[in-house]
C-alpha cells in the first residue's frame, strides 16, 4: 500500500506575507545581478516617472529585425537610431531589458 505524505510547509495567504517569510531567511537570499541592458531599462523607467526625457539613442540589436509600438508610436527599422518617446511604453522597456534594442 503506498501512503501519502504530506506537506509540512505552510503557504501564505497574502503576498504580504509571502515578502514577510521570505525576508525572515536572509541565509537563503542572494544577490541579483542585473545586466546592462536591464539596468539600462530600469533608468530610462525610474527617468520616466520623475518626468524627465530619456536620454540618447536607440536602435535594434539585430538591424534584419523591426520593433513597433502603436502605443507611444515608436517605432525602429533596420539601422535606424531614434531618441526614445517621453512616456516609455511597458513593451518597449521589456525589450530594452532583454536586449532586443540597445544604445546606439
Amino acid at each position: 500500500m503506498v501512503e501519502k505524505k504530506t506537506s509540512q510547509s505552510k503557504s501564505a495567504k497574502t503576498i504580504a506575507e509571502a515578502n514577510v517569510a521570505s525576508n525572515n531567511n536572509p541565509e537563503k537570499a542572494e544577490d541579483i545581478k542585473l545586466t546592462d541592458a536591464e539596468l539600462d531599462a530600469i533608468q530610462i523607467q525610474e527617468r520616466a516617472t520623475a518626468g524627465e526625457q530619456p536620454t540618447g539613442k536607440y536602435k535594434l540589436k539585430d538591424s534584419d529585425t523591426q520593433f513597433s509600438d502603436a502605443a507611444s508610436g515608436f517605432t525602429l527599422a533596420e539601422d535606424q537610431e531614434k531618441e526614445l518617446p517621453e512616456d516609455p511604453s511597458p513593451e518597449l522597456l521589456a525589450r530594452i531589458r532583454s536586449g532586443f534594442i540597445v544604445k546606439a
